[in-house]
């Protein structure tokens, strides 16, 4: 479980782990395939995501997760395996960068 932390001025969200209260950001890096991690939060520019709305082909709402530095999107690291990564990638659309609030 995360929670969102919102930041007005440009509409992004600090995502922190509820457990460990550290943030999902990039750790400084910037390139593709680089991952996503949790660290100490510290209000860095890595730190800051923006939820944007899709719908794929079948009607689902989903979001794409776009870290505002460097740009990329939060995108799982392999398709269909277990226990792949979650890393940035560039945003291009396709179905590993989608992600779906689900209940619990």
């Amino acid at each position: 479980m995360f929670s969102l932390k919102p930041r007005a001025a440009d509409h992004s969200v600090y995502l922190r782990n509820s457990y460990s209260a550290r943030c999902a950001g990039g750790g400084g890096k910037t390139g593709n395939g680089a991952p996503v991690i949790q660290w100490g939060c510290n209000n860095a520019r890595d730190e800051r995501w923006v939820f944007e709305e899709t719908t794929d082909s079948n009607g689902r709402t989903g979001y794409f997760v776009r870290n505002t530095y460097p740009g990329t999107c939060m995108a799982a690291a392999s398709h269909l395996d277990d226990g792949a990564g979650v890393i940035q990638y560039a945003c291009n659309g396709t179905p590993d960068e989608s992600w779906e609030q689900m209940p619990r």
